[in-house]
């Protein structure tokens, strides 16, 4: 009896398929995992953005926070107006909240933009301001 200790051809080709189907399904993890927290990453900014802007209208008079309405205004990482940012900003306020003339609601909305594409719901805060003088 002839021993066969060796590896054919068929069995190291068969060998190298698998490891390389292996290798492209990480390489697929690995893509949808940087993807993944560049979105985190965008909706962090997206966040801090909204309650970036709430603390900058509690130092408004309390009179001209009506005028602080916006609808789309795209901005950049720091929440200043730019038509190229990477944001889109909105901005409600609603005065003589739950009636009450001393009360008004402020709610601002971030969304990202990621590869061309608005993030499918905004990052929101919102706040009730009274006028206490």
């Amino acid at each position: 009896m002839k021993s066969n200790k060796g590896v054919t051809l068929v069995e190291i080709m068969t060998a190298v398929l698998i490891f390389l189907l292996g290798i492209a399904a990480l390489f697929g993890v690995i893509t949808q995992s940087v993807q993944s927290a560049k979105k985190a990453g965008l909706a962090y900014k997206a966040h801090n953005l909204a309650k970036s802007r709430l603390e900058t209208l509690r130092s408004v008079s309390f009179s001209d926070l009506p005028s602080a309405n916006e609808t789309a205004s795209a901005i950049n990482e720091q929440g200043a107006a730019d038509l190229n940012g990477s944001f889109v900003r909105n901005t409600t306020v609603t005065a003589n909240y739950t009636g009450d003339g001393a009360l008004t609601y402020v709610k601002v909305s971030v969304n990202y933009i990621y590869k061309g594409q608005q993030s499918p719901s905004p990052m929101e805060a919102s706040t009730v301001i009274f006028n206490g003088g």
